[in-house]
């Protein structure tokens, strides 16, 4: 089972190690503060920033994801360095969500296919 959470960080959950958080608006904050230290943030930079002023967390406990480069997130280490059949990684895009300055969605792609979490995000047309 992937155990990833986005938008919520409270109360933490007991064995998730990776949050996603789309936006900075209050609603999708709640549970941040400067003793958060469940895993590890994903965001981006100007969310970043945000959430370091005015939550005070951790720059070890962010990591800056860039809109539109996709990385990998290992979710399974292998027992062994030479076994790589244990590894087992999903891949994660951050696509602009021109909601609020940083604001993102996340494509997540696995073994469990893939879903879009849309957070918030506005349609100009």
């Amino acid at each position: 089972t992937t155990r990833l959470v986005v938008d919520k960080f409270a109360p933490p959950a007991p064995g998730i190690k990776f949050y996603f958080l789309t936006h900075c608006h209050a609603d999708h904050t709640v549970g941040l503060n400067p003793t958060w230290d469940f895993g590890q943030l994903y965001c981006t930079a100007t969310s970043k920033r945000l959430v370091q002023h005015k939550f005070g967390l951790s720059p070890a406990r962010i990591h800056v994801v860039e809109v539109d480069e996709p990385f990998s997130v290992v979710l399974v280490k292998p027992h062994r360095e030479d076994d790589t059949q244990a590894l087992v990684t999903m891949t994660v895009t951050a696509i602009d969500a021109n909601h609020c300055p940083g604001a993102v969605m996340f494509l997540f792609q696995g073994y469990f296919g893939s879903f879009l979490f849309t957070g918030g995000f506005s349609f100009p047309h």
